[in-house]
């Protein structure tokens, strides 16, 4: 097994967003209405939003890949 970890830039963010809600959805949903989730994920992770985040100085997020397949994401804000 391989595992690789790459630093977010403003160029994954595309990637970043499909992730985001993926992964936000699928620990969620089961606790939340449909209304409820689709209100947050348009919220926290339009492109606008996300976009803010990668340009911030004080956060980072990077992708861990396991044998060259994205496997998650972590944000790591240092404020």
């Amino acid at each position: 097994m391989t595992v690789k970890i790459k630093k977010c830039s403003l160029e994954d963010l595309q990637i970043l967003q499909e992730i985001s809600i993926e992964t936000f959805n699928d620990t969620f949903k089961d606790q939340n209405s449909p209304k409820n989730m689709k209100a947050y994920l348009e919220n926290a992770f339009n492109v606008n939003q996300l976009e803010k985040e990668l340009s911030n100085f004080f956060s980072e997020f990077f992708f861990a890949y396991v044998n060259n397949e994205l496997a998650g994401y972590l944000k790591v804000s240092s404020v």
